[in-house]
């Protein structure tokens, strides 16, 4: 586990909404009228179009959700197994609530070179990626 990894945190998340956002309009958007096929001067059937589309995309989506799903997970449960709280607490913040280092130690009270020092150090001796 590295600082970088934990930081990732609030992108994957908000990677992961933009992925569930997009399976809903796509799933929301339905068969667009606009868009239906003429052939010969018949009204071709867009069902079929957007069923394969709709399927393509999940396909695409499915494997980077679960992996961000994963990545999500493994930092949840690193950061709640932090033994010291001071620690967690700082990784929970950093983490979790996007607050930067000068926030966090206005929070706890100290300076913000001290909760990154304390981070950093609990990471590297309790690395486990």
């Amino acid at each position: 586990m590295t600082i970088e990894f934990l930081e990732s945190y609030q992108s994957k998340v908000r990677q992961l909404d933009i992925i569930r956002e997009e399976l809903n309009e796509e799933y929301l958007k339905g068969i667009d009228p606009s868009q239906v096929s003429v052939q010969s001067g018949s009204t071709g059937d867009p069902t079929a179009v957007f069923a394969m589309r709709s399927i393509e995309l999940r396909e695409k989506l499915s494997v980077e959700f679960d992996r961000l799903v994963a990545d999500i997970k493994e930092i949840q449960h690193y950061i709640f197994g932090i033994a010291d709280p001071e620690c967690r607490e700082i990784a929970m913040r950093r983490c979790f609530k996007g607050e930067t280092y000068e926030q966090i130690g206005e929070a706890m009270y100290m300076h913000k070179t001290t909760a990154l020092r304390k981070l950093r150090k609990y990471v590297a001796t309790n690395a486990t990626k």
